[in-house]
């Protein structure tokens, strides 16, 4: 049961990015309430599915309030990236946020360093300055889109992060209530901005942008509800991996075969050594 609940994590994982990429290709509006409508699909989701196993404990909110608020940068400051970059290399740059937790184990709770971490890290970097490298007929990476997607990379970050000390700090206990409170929080606080940023196309944006923020929505609810339901079976040295790896292979085929993204040979060296170093960090 566990491969197959990986299995559905990668395919929705890959999912969130194709949407979002379709949605930024046949509207360019919106972006605001695309990411309100996305993690409003959501809360529905993880609700629907958590009802009835929820017991309140006002400590919760606090860390439900960070992740909300890093969750809230990472959906909008995504879609903006895929908007001015290629689906392939957005995917695999979010992907390295996992770094995040990584280091802050390192530092703040005393996890030793490795040697697979210090691979994954050189791999790392050679990952990040081989990509810098178009070909000719490829979208000019624009500092426009090293901006979002570094916002992206760091909300996806200390989402992890933010989870990962609330799992500490509570036992294990507290997933239903933390992960619902979160995403209630991150609902009113891109509604509010949608509202007051985007009110002229809020509602052309729910109308057209149905189908995808609707996909997109479910793929992020079943991945954390997912995730959680096999952390306890499964090894994060193999979870985390194989997550990541398959999602960014995934969504590597998609962009070169159905959205004709090409990259040049030390990008295609600079992916590969991305998914090497996704592995390591996790080892």
């Amino acid at each position: 049961m566990e491969n197959l609940y990986l299995v559905i994590i990668i395919l929705c994982i890959s999912l969130q990015h194709i949407t979002k990429k379709i949605y930024n290709i046949k509207h360019n509006y919106g972006t605001f309430t695309f990411a309100f409508a996305t993690v409003t699909v959501a809360l529905i989701v993880y609700s629907i599915i958590a009802l009835g196993n929820f017991r309140f404990n006002i400590g919760v909110a606090w860390y439900s309030l960070g992740f909300a608020l890093s969750y809230s940068v990472a959906a909008v400051t995504s879609l903006f990236a895929l908007k001015h970059g290629p689906l392939s290399l957005t995917s695999l740059i979010t992907a390295f946020s996992l770094i995040i937790p990584t280091l802050y184990g390192l530092f703040a709770l005393g996890e030793p360093l490795s040697i697979t971490l210090v691979i994954g890290l050189i791999l790392l970097i050679l990952c990040l300055v081989l990509i810098q490298f178009e070909s000719t007929d490829n979208k000019k990476i624009t500092l426009k889109w090293v901006i979002y997607v570094t916002l992206a990379f760091l909300g996806n970050g200390i989402c992890s992060t933010v989870q990962k000390v609330q799992q500490i700090n509570f036992n294990g206990e507290y997933k239903n209530e933390f992960m619902v409170t979160a995403f209630l929080i991150s609902a009113v606080i891109l509604l509010i901005i949608s509202l007051i940023i985007e009110r002229k196309v809020f509602m052309k944006t729910l109308h057209h942008g149905f189908l995808w923020y609707g996909l997109c929505g479910f793929g992020n609810g079943m991945v954390n509800l997912l995730v959680m339901a096999i952390s306890l079976s499964v090894a994060a040295s193999v979870m985390f991996p194989v997550m990541s790896v398959g999602s960014i292979t995934l969504t590597a085929l998609v962009s070169v075969f159905a959205f004709k993204e090409r990259l040049s040979p030390y990008q295609k060296l600079g992916v590969l050594s991305g998914l090497f170093s996704i592995v390591f960090l996790n080892m």
